[in-house]
């Protein structure tokens, strides 16, 4: 511009007059809010008679995103120079075409930027007017150079918004008797966001577990009792938000009848199961208690999974929150711990965030309960009630309008277009949509890109939704703004083509149509150098052609060619000819993009053809391409671990497992490598399959898995094994019902063993081999000692160590004697005897009698008659009886008379006598 300048001065004869000096300052706020806009104007003082103008604005583009420019409208005519935006510079030129010059008053506004603010609170930008690219040149009426001193202006961004997060609801985790702590997953913060950027999360443990860290806090260990959990969101603007929630670990079997609600969390819009689950429910015969809820967050469906026959439910007010449950059973009956009693269905009416607590409460019904005794003993019943917190994990849905293309006239750089609009919608509620604008026009907006204004040549136009909970989703398409062609016109054509990411020589032609009797061509060529690095160029087939390099690295390649064999008649080739490659290096990931442009920066294009053998300028019709930077290489992922098998952690019903952790790689660039788990994380008893999953950036996957497979490999314990007994025999019986307390267990996984139990010895139960289920009180055990062996077993089939203890039962009854009278005979000599036996009149003994014995048994002439004998009965143990007993004792037999003769003397009174003897 100052050579045409100088040039019409010395033909018109012009003086050159020295005018005073310009200044140009950016007036721009000292701040600026992260999320936010800013507008800078370009500000002229000293502007008097100026007949031409040019400078450059420059800023950091990672602070600022060029959105669009308003002319000040006092400069006719000025043109702006956009196409270098993205690199943060942007020019003016200005000519004025009546040649009478412009003055402006002082602090006049020339033109004003508007930016999107798109860097991180804390950073700052300086807004400079430069010489680059366009050099600083004004010209006044007297064609003198005007001395111009530029300014610069300075802006810092802020942010004083707060971030927010939301917590998961509160948490109860029931873990076996003798447990102490467990380690709780699951518990991350539900959503984090913030109007510019999250820098970080950290949380702290207070109450029965203390401790801090970053992000997430699943995979702690929580001690027994309520631990509080503060999540803390903190922003660049150094702003925090924060929200809390408790882990309350509590041990099974603490003796009360327990009522619980488990909290969880619900998707929104879909349906939730909430189990009410019991403990300690033993010998119950009644029941009765009443739930409540939120409304505004569920709705309920009905009740399900009903566990106790004849239960009655209460649903007339379930409409405000309110359900009763009454049940009675007067014979009672005993449940497992952790056994459903019934569910609650409902339908998930809140938004994303909100939460309610389903508890158990005595509004309307209080709550009651009766065991089975007689009369019905009240019970103390402790309940615990969770909390469901509704959340969002699906994505929204976006679709895209087609990809659009719009011509303007020749001459025109620019176009505003419209009917652009998205189509979104989200399963639960949508927090908004934004677009961002990338290639040609760059840029970026909330709700809807209609009515921007769109430079030549290709922009793509991203539209991304967000829910309440965060999700994205985003779609694409371009605006294509073309110029209206000439027809017959040369034509120059940059091809375009998708490049690999990892690509070294990427081959790019521009070829031609209509090049017909052409003597001269000059063009630049433009493109965005983050994405592609110049090599060099190859196979020209224009002899003589001259490559201008000198500033590739900022993506501008000039060419110009001058048919100096055939001056006057030119060159003709055919249509697709390529005229030359440019070799380029790929260095930005897949997913980016450039246009690779023929344009006006900074060789003007211009071709003449041959006509009449004179030169004539031609017109040029250009036709531009876009190189997609993709990777089809799928990312490598090394040292896969092998299956790990386990079992579990002493006193655990899981395991804490660690790996090595594998490791991925991409040809290109690797966007994320994450999995399912860690090492470090404790593991449910079963099969969990870990895996590992690596993307890069074009999208493409490879996963490794492998499984993770817990037993359960540790013996319950017997917690109460009996003392030997000792007791007597039941009345009447040679053995006795021994009744004492179940025998229980404990184990690091199963509530509730299996008791097997045999006996040896006075009484056989079962045996080693063929042990009984269940439990050996209120069995009958023989008189004598019993050897009884009891031990417990879980699920996996681990067997305790057995209890043994002795069950001795003493006959300490007498045996019952019955005794006969008897009447016997003393044989010849005059002698008689008995036995026991022949005075037993039926004696017995509950078990077994040992002997008998009569006293006295022996007899003779001097016991006829009735005599009294005793009979005394013994058994095994000792125990005797005694019993009376007549014994008649009688003579038979006739005396043997015998005689003798015999010789007298009568006395002295003549008298004489004999006697029988």
């Amino acid at each position: 511009m100052r050579t045409f300048l100088l040039t019409l001065a010395s033909v018109l004869g012009v003086s050159l007059l020295l005018n005073a000096q310009v200044t140009l300052t950016p007036s721009l706020p000292a701040t600026a809010d992260c999320d936010g806009t800013v507008t800078v104007e370009i500000v002229a003082d000293g502007f008097t008679d100026i007949l031409s103008a040019q400078f450059s604005v420059n800023w950091d583009p990672a602070i600022l995103d060029y959105g669009s420019y308003t002319d000040g409208g006092v400069l006719a005519g000025a043109l702006y120079g956009t196409m270098n935006t993205a690199s943060g510079q942007f020019s003016i030129s200005w000519l004025d075409a009546t040649f009478a010059g412009v003055t402006l008053p002082a602090g006049t506004v020339l033109f004003s930027i508007t930016f999107d603010v798109v860097g991180s609170a804390g950073n700052s930008t300086m807004v400079s007017v430069t010489g680059t690219p366009v050099a600083i040149e004004f010209i006044d009426t007297g064609f003198n150079s005007v001395p111009v001193t530029p300014g610069s202006g300075t802006t810092t961004i802020q942010d004083n918004v707060a971030p927010t997060i939301t917590c998961p609801a509160n948490q109860t985790v029931v873990v076996a008797p003798g447990v102490t702590s467990t380690v709780v997953n699951g518990i991350g913060p539900l959503s984090s966001s913030d109007n510019c950027g999250i820098q970080s999360v950290t949380y702290t443990l207070s109450g029965a577990t203390t401790g801090s860290g970053n992000d997430n806090a699943s995979g702690q260990t929580f001690n027994l009792g309520t631990t509080t959990v503060t999540y803390t969101a903190t922003d660049y603007g150094n702003n925090t938000g924060d929200c809390s929630f408790t882990v309350t670990v509590s041990q099974a079997g603490g003796g009360n009848l327990t009522l619980i609600t488990q909290s969880a969390n619900v998707d929104c819009g879909s349906t939730a199961s909430v189990d009410v689950v019991v403990q300690n429910f033993v010998d119950i015969a009644s029941l009765q208690f009443s739930v409540n809820w939120d409304p505004a967050v569920l709705s309920f469906s009905t009740t399900s999974n009903l566990n106790l026959a004849g239960a009655l439910f209460g649903t007339a007010n379930t409409g405000s929150g309110e359900l009763t449950f009454s049940w009675a059973d007067p014979a009672g009956q005993t449940l497992p711990d952790n056994s459903t009693i019934f569910t609650i269905e409902f339908n998930v009416v809140g938004g994303v965030g909100t939460s309610s607590q389903v508890a158990i409460t005595g509004n309307p019904l209080p709550i009651e309960a009766y065991n089975n005794a007689v009369p019905p003993v009240p019970l103390t019943v402790d309940v615990q009630s969770g909390t469901l917190t509704v959340q969002d994990n699906v994505d929204p849905t976006i679709s895209c309008p087609a990809d659009q293309t719009v011509t303007v006239g020749t001459g025109n750089t620019s176009a505003v277009v419209g009917g652009i609009a998205p189509v979104a919608s989200d399963n639960c509620s949508l927090a908004s949509v934004t677009y961002t604008l990338s290639g040609a026009t760059t840029g970026s907006g909330n709700n809807d890109a209609s009515g921007q204004t769109f430079n030549l040549g290709v922009t793509t136009v991203t539209y991304t939704a967000t829910d309440d909970a965060g999700n994205t989703a985003s779609c694409s398409f371009t605006v294509t703004v073309q110029q209206a062609t000439v027809p017959g016109a040369l034509t120059l054509i940059a091809g375009g083509g998708d490049a690999e990411c990892d690509a070294s020589n990427f081959m790019y032609p521009i070829q031609v149509e209509n090049f017909t009797d052409i003597t001269s061509l000059q063009f630049s060529i433009n493109w965005d150098p983050a994405v592609l690095s110049y090599n060099s160029t190859s196979n020209l087939i224009l002899s003589g052609g001259l490559f201008g390099t000198a500033d590739v690295a900022n993506g501008k390649l000039t060419f110009s060619w001058f048919d100096a064999a055939n001056p006057t008649t030119g060159t003709t080739l055919a249509d697709g000819t390529t005229i030359f490659t440019i070799n380029f290096s790929v260095v930005a990931p897949a997913g980016a993009n450039t246009n690779v442009q023929i344009t006006n920066d900074p060789l003007t294009i211009e071709a003449t053809q041959a006509q009449g053998g004179v030169p004539v300028f031609v017109p040029v019709n250009t036709t531009n391409g876009t190189t997609n930077i993709v990777d089809s290489t799928p990312p490598m992922i090394a040292n896969c671990p092998a299956d790990i098998a386990t079992g579990t952690d002493a006193g655990m019903c899981s395991a804490v497992v660690t790996w090595t952790a594998p490791t991925a790689s991409d040809n290109c660039n690797l966007v994320s490598f994450v999995s399912n788990f860690n090492p470090g994380n404790a593991f449910p008893l079963g099969t969990t399959t870990v895996t590992y999953t690596a993307t890069d950036g074009g999208g493409n996957i490879a996963t490794c898995s492998f499984n993770i497979t817990v037993t359960d490999d540790e013996a319950p314990v017997i917690a109460n094994c009996p003392a030997n007994i000792t007791q007597g025999n039941d009345v009447d019986f040679c053995g006795a019902n021994v009744s004492f307390g179940n025998i229980n267990g404990t184990d690091n996984c199963d509530l509730a063993l299996d008791i097997y139990y045999y006996t040896t010895g006075a009484t056989v139960m079962g045996s080693a081999g063929t042990p009984l289920l269940g439990q050996p009180t209120g069995e009958f055990y023989n008189v004598g000692v019993t050897t009884v062996h009891v031990f417990a077993q879980d699920d996996a089939g681990n067997k305790s160590a057995e209890c043994v203890f002795t069950i001795t039962v003493n006959d300490t009854q007498d045996p019952m004697a019955v005794c006969q009278d008897v009447t016997i005979s003393l044989d010849a000599a005059g002698n008689a005897s008995i036995t026991a036996a022949d005075v037993d009149g039926g004696s017995t003994d509950n078990c077994t009698i040992s002997s008998m014995s009569v006293a006295p048994d022996a007899f003779t002439c001097a016991n006829l008659g009735d005599n009294p004998v005793m009979l005394t009965v013994s058994d095994d143990a000792g125990n005797t009886a005694t019993c009376a007993a007549t014994v008649t004792v009688e003579d038979n037999m006739a005396p043997n008379a015998v005689c003798q003769d015999v010789t007298v003397q009568l006395d002295a009174t003549g008298n004489a006598s004999i006697a029988a003897a």
